[in-house]
């Protein structure tokens, strides 16, 4: 399914590169959020090249929303949530159907690449290697390897997952800014069977304008701060979960504390409230604070620093 929102110079792309695949998809759902460019005229140009190509139009409410409608309108058995400015692998359904039917996972997470748009440099080019291949027979089992190779990344554009698993769960996307990071940690901890391929099947754009190289603001602190709500509120309720996982659900809070720093120091904010400090006692610790020094380091020590963070981290 693919959430749409004001992305006219790129939609006609995206839609392309899933009706070009190898293995054409069982059902394309567009959830058109509220745009007010001409995204909604260009996604009706594609009616009738695919059998179950549907378009819905609501107004704006945001990413998470938007697949969450998508989601209840999806008729297939496994879903997956694509951003509407990034491509596909032209063997990204061919590579997904051999992986559900040989064992029909919960999940299945793969590898993607970033790519920098026509006129759009960045110091910011993520990589999404997953450095491993595998089945697993439980979430936690998967989320411990993944962590130790640093192959754990929460983008819902970077795994298809059976949908009654979504909804048997009770999961959903918050109403955020950072809505994957809230939804990912309880996503993958919960499944009993996940597929993990080291294959490059997603390609996402870096641009102008985009929610992950805009600018920040309090919206993104919002969204951070709910997501370290959830993860509190998921051990609460699945201790054993998060203690098979090992350090999988210290790791993801201290993420986001980490990138709460940087956000409140992106927007010129030195103070913590005591409300958000309690909330995050959880996550703080010796190696945390080694964590937070760095961030805060000049430029010509952190390639050195950076080294010797990678070796503490792993240990």
């Amino acid at each position: 399914m693919i959430p749409a929102y004001n992305v006219e110079s790129y939609i006609g792309e995206a839609i392309e590169s899933v009706l070009q695949q190898t293995v054409k998809p069982y059902e394309i759902i567009v959830v058109i959020d509220g745009s007010t460019d001409s995204t909604l005229e260009i996604a009706k140009t594609f009616t009738g090249r695919h059998l179950r190509f549907k378009i819905y139009s609501t107004e704006n409410r945001g990413l998470g929303p938007a697949r969450n409608f998508g989601l209840e309108r999806a008729t297939g058995n496994y879903v997956y949530f694509f951003d509407s400015d990034d491509f596909l692998s032209p063997r990204f359904v061919e590579e997904i159907s051999l992986a559900v039917t040989s064992g029909n996972p919960d999940i299945v997470l793969f590898s993607g690449r970033s790519f920098c748009d026509k006129g759009f440099d960045s110091e910011f080019f993520p990589k999404y290697n997953r450095n491993l291949n595998g089945n697993f027979d439980s979430g936690p089992s998967a989320a411990r390897s993944l962590l130790y190779v640093k192959g754990l990344f929460p983008s819902a554009c970077l795994y298809v997952s059976r949908k009654n698993y979504i909804l048997e769960n009770g999961l959903y996307f918050k109403p955020i800014v950072h809505e994957d990071e809230a939804f990912f940690i309880p996503f993958l901890l919960l499944a009993k069977d996940v597929t993990v391929l080291d294959k490059e099947l997603f390609y996402r754009r870096l641009r102008h304008g985009s929610i992950m190289t805009a600018g920040k603001s309090t919206k993104n602190l919002i969204g951070l701060e709910e997501s370290i709500k959830t993860l509190i509120d998921f051990r609460k309720k699945f201790p054993d979960h998060c203690k098979a996982a090992g350090d999988v659900w210290l790791h993801s809070g201290q993420k986001l504390l980490l990138y709460i720093i940087r956000v409140k120091k992106a927007m010129g904010l030195k103070r913590v409230d005591s409300e958000f400090f309690r909330n995050s006692r959880p996550f703080l610790n010796f190696k945390f604070f080694i964590l937070v020094l760095y961030q805060f380091l000049p430029d010509k020590f952190r390639e050195i620093a950076r080294s010797i963070k990678d070796q503490f981290w792993r240990k």
